[in-house]
C-alpha cells in the first residue's frame, strides 16, 4: 500500500490512521475534505455508523462533508480526529 498523500502539513500525524481505512489522500477543498481511497467499502465501513455524509465522486475520490462549526482546516481535521476515535469504539 501507497503511504497516504495528506496535502496539509497539519495531518502527518493521521496518516497511519487514514491508511487503515484505505484512504490514500486527503486534501482541503474549500469547505471539505476530499479523500482518495483504494477500498470503498472500508470507507463506508468506518464512516457508515458515524452518519457523516460522503458524497462519492467518481471510483476512488470523495468528498467528506463536514458539519457547519468545522468547515475550516484545522477544525476539519479536529473532526477527522474524531471520528477516527469513534471509529475505533464500533
Amino acid at each position: 500500500m501507497q503511504p497516504v498523500q495528506i496535502k496539509c502539513p497539519e495531518a502527518d500525524e493521521l496518516r497511519g490512521r487514514l491508511e487503515v481505512h484505505s484512504v490514500t489522500a486527503l486534501s482541503w477543498k474549500e469547505d471539505r475534505y476530499q479523500l482518495e481511497y483504494t477500498d470503498r467499502v472500508s470507507i463506508e465501513a468506518w464512516l457508515g455508523p458515524l452518519n457523516v455524509e460522503l458524497r462519492p465522486i467518481r471510483h476512488g475520490l470523495a468528498h467528506l462533508m463536514l458539519p457547519m462549526a468545522s468547515r475550516e482546516p484545522k477544525k476539519a481535521l479536529s473532526w477527522i480526529e474524531s471520528l477516527l476515535e469513534r471509529g475505533r469504539e464500533h
